[in-house]
């Protein structure tokens, strides 16, 4: 197999990430199981390529992704030598979009690149990702965060980070801590790594249900533990989306 040569500079930043960035060997659980080490090595091939077009830009382009690369630890392996080489890093806020009054991180309309911001990041209001995003540094949201769906999207970010609503719909690592006032777990499908602590004052999680119309609930027992706790407690009854939102921009708050 031809050798390209970037790829000893990704060898070398996953022993970096392995050994030392705090957190992040856990975030890249998922690359060492490679079902073999050719495997491996044709996963390192085809980053490198994508690591080639990023430094062959004067500034920071989406970088269109090999296919079936979920969960997202070869992004962050990707990013990494795209941080030790130089590469350009997208920059916020020329790299987001902004509609109705939803910030947008990632490649808007296309759902298989990555988009490499460099952190940190703070961020208000209601945030989603389109594509895999990653973050070289803390991420906060004084908001709402969702990072999409398993299908299209997934987050990474190398540090810590803060949510005051946490919709984890996709694949989603962090590196260092994870805080969030709501973790909501959106469906079976999602995964949460974390390198650091985990710190949730509720989770709300999904479930599958054989009902028609109805891929995931949750499950009432939640859902009602979160109303008890809700200041001041709604009068009549209010969906879980608009009990997300609601608590994102301070209409109620958790006690």
């Amino acid at each position: 197999m031809t050798v390209h040569p970037l790829r000893s500079v990704l060898e070398v930043a996953e022993e970096e990430l392995r050994h030392d960035v705090p957190g992040a060997a856990t975030g890249l659980d998922f690359w060492g199981q490679a079902s073999s080490e050719e495997a491996r090595l044709q996963w390192l091939e085809k980053y490198a390529l994508v690591l080639e077009r990023a430094l062959a830009a004067a500034e920071f382009v989406p970088l269109p992704m090999p296919d079936a690369r979920c969960p997202p630890d070869g992004e962050l392996l990707l990013a990494w030598a795209m941080h030790r080489t130089g590469a350009p890093l997208a920059v916020f806020p020329q790299c987001a979009k902004v509609e109705n009054g939803v910030t947008r991180l990632g490649s808007a309309g296309s759902s298989t690149t990555c988009t490499v911001y460099r952190g940190p990041l703070r961020l208000e209001g209601f945030v989603r990702c389109t594509g895999t995003v990653v973050v070289l540094g803390d991420l906060t949201v004084d908001g709402r965060l969702t990072d999409g769906w398993s299908s299209d999207s997934a987050l990474v970010v190398v540090g810590n980070e803060t949510a005051r609503v946490l919709v984890a719909a996709g694949d989603h690592i962090v590196t260092g801590n994870l805080t969030a006032e709501v973790l909501h777990v959106a469906s079976e499908e999602s995964s949460v790594v974390c390198g650091g602590a985990l710190n949730a004052s509720c989770l709300i999680s999904e479930h599958w249900s054989a009902g028609e119309g109805h891929s995931f609930v949750v499950r009432p027992e939640e859902l009602t533990a979160l109303l008890e706790r809700l200041e001041p407690r709604p009068e009549t009854k209010v969906e879980l989306d608009t009990l997300l939102d609601g608590l994102a921009r301070g209409t109620w708050r958790l006690r």
